[in-house]
């Protein structure tokens, strides 16, 4: 189920009461913005736990050099 409202603050509200029926949930948005109440369900957070962690730091380290090297040349 995909739910979307019109403010940050309106979607962290339906997280909060959608965690209280204890099914997985994951909230998009740039953790920043996030209330702290729902930050474990942010993607980075879910990201961070998973099996897959190393992978993902992995990737995201190969991301961050191929645009170092980019903004070297421009």
């Amino acid at each position: 189920v995909l739910c979307c409202a019109p403010s940050n603050i309106a979607v962290d509200n339906l997280v909060e009461r959608l965690a209280l029926c204890k099914q997985r949930i994951l909230r998009l948005g740039h953790p920043a913005r996030l209330l702290e109440s729902i930050q474990q369900h942010s993607l980075d957070a879910v990201l961070a736990r998973s099996d897959s962690a190393q992978i993902v730091a992995d990737i995201r380290k190969d991301i961050d050099q191929v645009f170092d090297l980019k903004c070297l040349f421009l």
